[in-house]
């Protein structure tokens, strides 16, 4: 079934969300042993339909499975990515990320339409930016400004614009998420580039604490 966006898409993709997270408790039992390999590879199958399903409505492109593999390689690399994802949605509609971080991630999130319709809270995507939704939207009369268009911040609040060139610098949540040299951020009102990294390759402190040159 195909989803044109708008309230059906957010509703699918909640729900495919809530189907793998449920699900991810079934997959440890299965890796410490406590599910029969039929019973695994049944769920193995239903999760990689619900990945493929939830990638294709956020606008990415599922990996093809090439190669027979065993179960335990099958453990460690069925939607570890997506899976990954799923709280991460959720902390950002909870507001428990910051809107840096989140605009970092901007097609976990579903883009907006005519035909919208979300609770308070829920994150979009439109035009170059993202945006999060001051009040329930709970039918199509009611979606009645673009979220790019919202500058008196009527019914969307301004997250960000991916890509932007100084973005506001926030704490590392996600490995992606760390700085490497050359990256320019903005930190009390001031702007910054990286300059050092850890032993790890990663930069994951504020430009107050290590790593990082004021630029001129």
């Amino acid at each position: 079934m195909e989803y044109a966006g708008g309230h059906e898409a957010q509703a699918r993709i909640n729900a495919l969300i809530q189907l793998l997270a449920n699900s991810q408790e079934q997959v440890i039992g299965a890796q410490e042993g406590r599910m029969p390999l039929e019973q695994y590879r049944a769920l193995k199958t239903q999760r990689q339909l619900w990945s493929d399903e939830l990638r294709e409505l956020l606008g990415e492109t599922a990996a093809p499975e090439t190669t027979e593999r065993t179960p335990d390689v099958l453990l460690a690399t069925v939607d570890n990515s997506l899976v990954a994802a799923i709280p991460f949605v959720l902390l950002a509609k909870s507001e428990k990320i910051d809107d840096t971080t989140i605009c970092e991630h901007p097609n976990l999130f579903v883009a907006w339409d005519e035909h919208y319709t979300g609770a308070r809270g829920d994150i979009v995507r439109d035009g170059d930016g993202v945006f999060r939704q001051i009040h329930d939207i709970l039918d199509h009369a009611q979606n009645t400004i673009r979220p790019s268009e919202d500058t008196s911040n009527q019914l969307w609040r301004p997250l960000g614009k991916p890509g932007e060139e100084w973005p506001q610098w926030s704490r590392p949540i996600l490995p992606d998420d760390s700085y490497q040299i050359g990256d320019k951020v903005t930190y009390n009102d001031k702007r910054w580039i990286c300059s050092a990294v850890g032993g790890d390759g990663r930069n994951v402190w504020a430009p107050s604490e290590y790593g990082w040159t004021e630029a001129e």
